[in-house]
C-alpha cells in the first residue's frame, strides 16, 4: 500500500502541472537540510527538518526542545554552513514541532528481572546491617513490596 502511494506520489510529481514547483521546492529544503545536517553530531542529524525558506529566512522545525535549545546554540555556525554552501540566508528561526512523517522512535525496553529469593535474603542480611533511618525504611519498603507481589503470583 505504502509504495503504491509512493509510486503515485512520483508520477503525480513527473507529469503534474504544479509539480515541477513542488519537486524544485523538496529539492531545495532537502540540500540545506544536508547542508545543515554536516555541522551536527550524528545524534542530531534525524531529529530536525528545514521547513521553509522565505526570501533569506530559513525555518527549521526540531523533534523537541533540548535539540531547538541546540540548534538556537549552533544558530551562527549553521548559518555560516548554509552561506558557505551557496544560499542566501541571513537568519535562522527554530521551532519545536513534531514530523507526522516521522515514526516515533522505539523506547528501549525494560530490561529488569524480578527479585528471587537469594536476592531477598541478600536485602534482608543488608537491612540488618544498616542503622536505623531513611536507607533501613526503603530496604523494609522494597522487601515488603517484593514480598507482597511474590505472594500474588
Amino acid at each position: 500500500m505504502a509504495k503504491a502511494v509512493a509510486s503515485h506520489a512520483l508520477e503525480w510529481a513527473e507529469h503534474g502541472q504544479n509539480s515541477g514547483a513542488v519537486l524544485l521546492t523538496a529539492q531545495r529544503l532537502l540540500a540545506l537540510q544536508q547542508a545543515i545536517s554536516k555541522q551536527l553530531p550524528a545524534v542530531m542529524r534525524q531529529g530536525f527538518a528545514v521547513a521553509q525558506v522565505k526570501g533569506t529566512e530559513l525555518t527549521l522545525i526540531a523533534d523537541h526542545a533540548a535539540l531547538a535549545a541546540k540548534l538556537r546554540q549552533l544558530q551562527p555556525t549553521l548559518l555560516r554552513s548554509v552561506q558557505a554552501a551557496g544560499w542566501n540566508a541571513d537568519s535562522l528561526k527554530i521551532k519545536v514541532a513534531t514530523r507526522p512523517n516521522i515514526p516515533p522512535s522505539a523506547s528501549n525496553p525494560k530490561q529488569a528481572r524480578p527479585l528471587d529469593m537469594a536476592d531477598l535474603n541478600h536485602f534482608e542480611s543488608l537491612r540488618s546491617q544498616v542503622q536505623a533511618g531513611p536507607l533501613a525504611d526503603a530496604i523494609t519498603r522494597l522487601l515488603a513490596h517484593h514480598k507482597a507481589g511474590g505472594q500474588k503470583n
